[in-house]
């Protein structure tokens, strides 16, 4: 049992602490993964646009192209490469 006002804060400071990191590390993995799928998703659309073009069944490829382009400088934005 905690007695002492001041403990009683430093305890709380340290909770506060632990759950910033906690969140911290939270948005950190989410931009990760992000930034993951953001360069799979643009290198396949570059690289595979005809192939999604048909499967989509639209015959221009040419947004799909402009779309994976705008991902991966976005990449590139976000890492500054």
């Amino acid at each position: 049992m905690v007695n002492d006002v001041g403990e009683i804060e430093n305890l709380g400071d340290k909770i506060m602490a632990t759950l910033t990191l906690n969140n911290d590390n939270l948005l950190r993995n989410a931009l990760r993964g992000n930034s993951l799928f953001s360069a799979l998703s643009g290198s396949i659309l570059v690289i595979d646009a005809r192939l999604l073009a048909d499967y989509m069944g639209i015959e221009a490829t040419l947004p799909l192209i402009v779309i994976g382009i705008g991902l991966l400088l976005l990449l590139h934005d976000q890492f500054n490469l």
